[in-house]
């Protein structure tokens, strides 16, 4: 499987592939999932149905770099850092399960994310898997890519393109605003009155359907992302899209590895989208 890409490079795509076959049959079956229900709270607790979720795919995760013998710095947002192996040659960013709290209520915006950089923070590779569709985007250095499953469960690759809406008033605008603290920092009604479609609902997976061009834009300029989740974006700037700060300041993938290294509960407050003459809409509405 992805036996063209090279080693660490692939593994992004093994780990996504992995998380995808063996997660994706349990959380489609929804009495089960409905017969652990619990509360939503910031922390699950080990018996919370959620929590086992992310540490399964966590798991995996770690197996994964075991079966390479990937030396490397590991950040994984279920147990922070790591040093995997000797001498590490490579960092790791990891998410193994985002958005686990909704699949307990049915919602399917679910997704594994995972970026490798060099000891300089420049990328090797990124992926996130759709749990939903059977899909994984996908960059690394030469590009943005989308591999999918044919129906003889055998993966494709083709290019990834973001989209070419200009104008917010017809664009198709996702705004982290799922939690209150989020809704409590309201203060920009315009971009609501102006933007065609709006949804509230953040995480990985909406990284990849920017760099997929099925949204226009994706944004956080309010409590901002955390900065595990930021590294992938570079499969949105690989596909072709705009990615800075709510001041307009460019995303650097080894500035937040940094920044994620001196102080995990950073936060990167993201403004992107699908090319320069909307993102500057979005700013200039942003700002007014």
């Amino acid at each position: 499987m992805f036996d063209d890409v090279p080693k660490a490079s692939r593994i992004s795509l093994e780990f996504t592939a992995e998380v995808q076959f063996k997660l994706l049959p349990y959380i489609r079956n929804q009495r089960r999932l409905r017969a652990d229900l619990s509360s939503v709270i910031e922390d699950k607790g080990d018996e919370h149905f959620a929590y086992r979720i992310d540490e399964y795919a966590n798991r995996i995760l770690f197996d994964m770099l075991e079966k390479y013998g990937l030396n490397c710095q590991v950040f994984s947002e279920e147990t922070g850092w790591s040093t995997h192996g000797g001498q590490p040659q490579y960092y790791v960013i990891c998410d193994p399960y985002c958005n686990s709290s909704l699949t307990m209520r049915g919602f399917r915006e679910s997704a594994a994310a995972i970026c490798i950089t060099d000891m300089e923070g420049e990328l090797v590779s990124c992926a996130i898997c759709d749990l939903q569709i059977d899909r994984i985007f996908y960059a690394d250095r030469t590009g943005a890519y989308l591999w999918e499953l044919d129906e003889k469960r055998q993966w494709l690759r083709t290019q990834l393109s973001v989209s070419e809406i200009q104008k917010l008033k017809d664009a198709f605008v996702v705004v982290s605003l799922l939690k209150l603290d989020r809704r409590k920092m309201l203060a920009h009604e315009s971009l609501f009155q102006t933007a065609k479609i709006i949804h509230g609902v953040d995480g990985a997976i909406m990284i990849g359907r920017l760099a997929a061009g099925d949204i226009d834009a994706y944004l956080d300029p309010f409590k901002g992302q955390p900065l595990y989740e930021m590294p992938c974006f570079e499969i949105v700037l690989k596909a072709g899209g705009i990615v800075t700060d709510v001041e307009g300041t460019p995303f650097r993938l080894s500035n937040i590895i940094n920044r994620l290294a001196e102080n995990p509960k950073d936060r990167f407050q993201v403004v992107a989208a699908g090319n320069a003459q909307l993102h500057r809409e979005i700013l200039k509405t942003l700002g007014s």
